[in-house]
This record gives structure tokens, sequence and C-alpha cells, in this order.
């Protein structure tokens, strides 16, 4: 789906004494787990084998939290979760402005913000194409012509020829923002919106 997947294991021998230097798993069955996850060895008959002997460590030792540890890194697991989901993209428009040309035409500038960490789309999003882009619609006249402000200081543009209207825009980075300029014939008002799969909705007005 292009998403970033966050997967870990909450459980590792460091948790055992908080400890680098002490991961015995026996010591911590006897002390902390009362012999609970060790099984004794005894003898049995297997009816292929003969006489065998089964024990040890129960299958789940080691791979999951003993109940007593597990509801606090549950938590803080849960925690980061939350704070991972709201660091999802969230578009918002900045700076409407409208400076009157000559004629009947006026020039309308704007931005979209990213204000979150996560980007609207990600490199395998990209690259396989899962999205579409992201679009900044202009409504409120006739549009002739759309660009992108790639040099705000030097006022360099790269112009989207076809369907100046709705911009299309690849992807916006983290805590980055996007500069649009629009040469529009007629209006008095105008609504930028912007539609992202990952990034949201938006809309807002100009004065």
């Amino acid at each position: 789906m292009g998403c970033y997947v966050w997967s870990n294991e909450l459980w590792n021998n460091y948790l055992m004494f908080y400890d680098e230097s002490d991961t015995d798993s026996y010591q911590f069955d006897k002390l902390l787990l009362f012999e609970d996850s060790f099984i004794p060895w005894q003898k049995v008959n297997h009816p292929v084998y003969g006489e065998v002997e089964i024990g040890g460590f129960s299958k789940n030792a080691g791979r999951l939290h003993p109940g007593f540890l597990l509801e606090s890194d549950a938590h803080r697991n849960a925690a980061f979760c939350i704070y991972n989901a709201y660091q999802s993209s969230k578009l918002e428009i900045q700076d409407i402005k409208v400076r009157k040309l000559s004629g009947s035409l006026n020039e309308v500038t704007a931005t979209v913000y990213n204000s979150r960490m996560l980007p609207t789309h990600y490199a395998t999003n990209q690259k396989y194409k899962i999205d579409p882009p992201d679009y900044i619609f202009l409504e409120g006249g006739t549009v002739i012509a759309g660009m992108i402000v790639e040099d705000i200081e030097r006022n360099i543009c790269v112009e989207q020829k076809k369907d100046p209207h709705r911009m299309e825009i690849q992807n916006i980075k983290g805590y980055q923002k996007i500069n649009l300029n629009w040469i529009v014939k007629g209006g008095k008002k105008y609504t930028v919106s912007v539609e992202s799969v990952k990034g949201g909705r938006a809309t807002a007005v100009s004065k």
C-alpha cells in the first residue's frame, strides 16, 4: 500500500535484569518467575526412538513478556504507535495572496505545508505509482497558467501546462512546503484546496 510499516519485538534478554552482562534465563526463571517457565526433564518412551528425555523451557519462554512485565512495555509500545500515527502527513494551506496584474488578470500565490514528519509519498509508493499525486486546485476564475515555485527568492518556476487549475505534486516531504503560483482571468475571491491520499484534504479562501 506504499505505507511505512513499524514492526518490533518487545521482549529481549536485556529486560530480564536490565543488565547486558546478566542474561541468564535460568536465573531469571528461578528468581523472578519462580520456575514457572522451565519444565523439569523427564524420561518417556517414544514409539519410534525409544527412551528419550523431554523438558526444558516452555515454547513461549523468551518470546513473550512474563505477565508482570507486559503491561508497562505494552503501554509504552502503544504510546509510540499513537505518536507514529500522529506523525502521518497532514497538509495545510497557507498564505494565499492575490496581486492585480494588467487587464483582468490576477496572480494568485499559495503555500501548501506538510505539518507532520512523514511525507505524502514514500519511495516505494512513488516507484510503483501506488497512489495518485497530491492535487492542488484553484477555483474562482479561469486559470490561464499554473506553476510550482522552485526558488521563491529568484522567482524560478516550473509551469504545468496541462490542467493548470489542478496542480499535480509528486510528493511533499515532512515539515516541508510547496509554493504555487497561478495566473487567473476574472474572479475576486479564490479557493485553494488540496487532496492527498496520505496527506488528507484542506481548503482555504483568499481574503
